[in-house]
């Protein structure tokens, strides 16, 4: 079989697992397969070796990988593994990307509703919102300046701070009980701002010690902050 045949083959029987449709393929106007001799040729093979049922060159047949598919599929170790994980990487971007962009707005909705309080509803219950998250805000760039202080005296000290130490100290300051989520969105209004720094968290997923406390931004979980510098 020719490389780039070969290639179609392994790639078609990986969608079909995948689940992904005939459109996601690149050039597909037959099935699972470019409409050139290469695709045919693919095609043709997979009948032939009863890899999938039904007619893989007929497009918008149903595309069900066999017995015999998926031993094909393993026989050919590692490359299939990397169309596996190729993938995973791509919805895993996009997931991210889509809960980002999802947070993000729904912290700006928080502040609009903030602001329209203050100014359609009951002028008190705004201001005393608007007050909050400024007092909010005022001791998250306290701790953090502080940490750079005590990072300038001692030669081993950190300047990031953990987000669920940075949230109690910032709680235990206020001296009253703050919700996560206030606290999560006044950080992120501070990142976006420039005056706070966040950094990901670099270990696995399912280590991180109080997932609820970390933050999605861009493709990275971040789980530290630390003052911006300047």
């Amino acid at each position: 079989m020719r490389p780039p045949v070969f290639e179609l083959v392994r790639q078609g029987l990986s969608s079909a697992v995948l689940g992904m449709p005939a459109s996601s393929v690149k050039n597909a106007k037959n099935g699972l397969f470019p409409n050139n001799q290469n695709g045919r040729d693919a095609a043709s093979f997979i009948s032939e070796m009863g890899l999938m049922d039904g007619n893989v060159g007929e497009e918008g047949a149903t595309h069900q990988v066999t017995t015999q598919g998926f031993q094909w599929l393993r026989e050919q170790g590692a490359p299939v593994i990397n169309d596996f994980l190729r993938h995973l990487e791509q919805w895993k971007d996009q997931d991210r990307a889509l809960v980002s962009k999802v947070k993000e707005n729904i912290a700006r909705l928080d502040q609009l509703t903030v602001a329209l309080k203050a100014i359609l509803g009951d002028p008190m219950d705004g201001s005393r919102e608007i007050e909050l998250v400024i007092s909010v805000e005022n001791e998250i760039l306290a701790v953090l300046t502080a940490a750079i202080q005590k990072q300038s005296v001692s030669e081993n000290g950190s300047c990031d701070i953990e987000l669920p130490v940075l949230y109690r100290e910032v709680e235990e300051k206020l001296g009253r009980k703050l919700t996560s989520g206030t606290f999560q969105d006044v950080i992120r209004k501070l990142h976006f701002a420039g005056k706070i720094l966040l950094h990901p968290w670099t270990g696995t997923l399912y280590s991180i010690p109080e997932p609820a406390m970390a933050l999605l931004v861009g493709h990275e979980v971040t789980y530290y902050a630390s003052s911006a510098p300047g």
